[in-house]
């Protein structure tokens, strides 16, 4: 049984770099329900991860793998981070309850499933036999549960009524 080629640390930087591209179209097209910059913002921060991916791999190689999966994995996190800063931007300061749950089940979950996908095949990639029946298992039904439980909290928000947010009743 033959396994895929070892996934580098540098896709989580690539996958960082194409949720902030992302980003900026998005902020871009939602027009009055953004500040005006935000898409620029996000393109500059896009511009400066291609700039460290071709920095990490051809200038800085003798950094190790440790170092360069911290560095990558840091951007990725900042990427899911603005991510979901956006999606509790449209909730909190704007009340916009339909826009936020259609943004979280389009763009939020799905980034954070895929992100969550590789991290997960990176850490398999690790250990030298590869991925067990029992891990995959585990891997699938934590992302069902995850998933279940994202459907129903955001289910719940769009169905209660402002004044039970307010409350917490």
């Amino acid at each position: 049984m033959t396994y895929p080629a070892q996934i580098q640390p540098e896709l989580f930087a690539l996958t960082g770099v194409f949720l902030f591209l992302a980003l900026s179209l998005l902020t871009y097209f939602g027009e009055d329900r953004f500040p005006r910059k935000l898409p620029y913002i996000y393109q500059i921060v896009a511009s400066l991860g291609l700039l460290f991916l071709v920095v990490n791999r051809f200038v800085l190689p003798e950094l190790g793998e440790p170092t360069r999966l911290w560095y990558c994995y840091g951007y990725l996190v900042a990427a899911l981070a603005n991510t979901v800063g956006a999606n509790i931007y449209l909730v909190v300061p704007n009340r916009q309850y339909k826009i936020s749950r259609k943004w979280s089940a389009a763009v939020t979950f799905p980034s954070i499933l895929i992100s969550t996908y590789f991290v997960a095949q990176y850490s398999l990639s690790q250990t030298s036999l590869g991925p067990s029946i029992a891990q995959i298992t585990v891997m699938a039904s934590c992302a069902a549960i995850a998933a279940c439980a994202g459907v129903l909290v955001f289910q719940r928000i769009s169905h209660a009524p402002l004044h039970r947010l307010h409350t917490g009743r």
